[in-house]
């Protein structure tokens, strides 16, 4: 499989803004013309942040968690707006990104083409 985009979102976002609604457009157009599987991978935080103890850290874990998944919803909606079936796309685990909070490597969701 290849990567075919790398869709980064806002800090604390899940809405995608004009850039990468072009991008994903572009790649729902290629990837109908095929028919191979689209697999979105949403990151997360792997990493410690500012914490004041291990619930806190828990729980912000918990809803980086929760906010890369619906970001991968949200990419995966957009696919099927331009005409790519849903049966050809599945949404992976959360995959664990290294880096400060708020870095652009947590705040990802990556696209591969089978």
């Amino acid at each position: 499989s290849d990567r075919a985009a790398t869709i980064i979102f806002p800090d604390n976002s899940t809405r995608l803004g004009d850039a990468q609604k072009r991008q994903i457009r572009t790649i729902a157009l290629a990837a109908r013309q095929g028919q191979g599987a689209i697999r979105v991978v949403p990151y997360a935080t792997a990493g410690p942040g500012p914490s004041t103890g291990p619930r806190d850290e828990a729980s912000r874990r918990e809803a980086n968690r929760k906010r890369a998944q619906l970001r991968a919803q949200v990419v995966v909606a957009e696919l099927v707006r331009h005409g790519v079936p849903a049966g050809r796309v599945t949404i992976e685990p959360v995959a664990s990104a290294r880096g400060g909070s708020g870095a652009a490597a947590n705040r990802r969701v990556e696209i591969f083409v089978d």
